[in-house]
């Protein structure tokens, strides 16, 4: 049967006898009669094993929801929302280990300097301080500011998956029942 579902997918003709074992008929649209064909091929297999025919419908009834996400505008912006959220996540993720990781060498740093003589450190107190306090200033505000992105990155994209699941919902129970 999934052959058949290929078939039909590549644009082949299948005969009507073949559509009327699916109660398909030639007017049905490609996705229709591949629906079809999947969803009984899907019955017939085991239904806990993941199968070519199972895979294949969650495959097409992806595909239906997320052109339906993409109808909307609004769930269009989303939909790049998200996309771009998980970019941000991908670039503040390293760069707050790479903070922690600075914050911990210049604590060390500090450390090895606390034996430097009175003399050097009477000269450099109002410099060291000034750096000490504008570096730890800077790291706490791209601290908050990548924590900000990580939770907007969250928030997007729950919504999106949410949006989305609802779609893939919609397109596989029966209308009667989501109303």
């Amino acid at each position: 049967m999934f052959n058949l579902a290929v078939l039909a997918q590549k644009g082949h003709i299948l005969p009507q006898s073949v559509l009327d074992f699916f109660n398909a008929s030639c007017s049905d649209g490609v996705e229709s009669v591949m629906e079809k064909i999947l969803k009984r091929c899907a019955a017939i297999e085991d239904d806990e094993a993941v199968t070519p025919c199972s895979l294949a419908l969650l495959g097409l009834q992806m595909g239906k929801a997320w052109r339906s996400v993409t109808q909307s505008r609004a769930q269009l912006i989303l939909a790049y929302a998200s996309i771009v959220s998980m970019l941000v996540f991908v670039v503040v993720v390293p760069m707050q280990g790479c903070l922690e990781q600075r914050s911990r060498t210049s604590a060390l740093r500090r450390r090895r300097t606390a034996s430097v003589s009175q003399t050097d450190q009477a000269d450099d107190v109002g410099r060291a301080a000034g750096s000490v306090w504008s570096t730890v200033h800077d790291e706490q505000r791209l601290r908050q500011a990548s924590d900000l992105a990580v939770t907007l990155s969250g928030v997007c994209l729950c919504a999106f998956w949410t949006t989305l699941l609802y779609h893939l919902l919609q397109q596989t129970i029966p209308s009667t029942v989501i109303q």
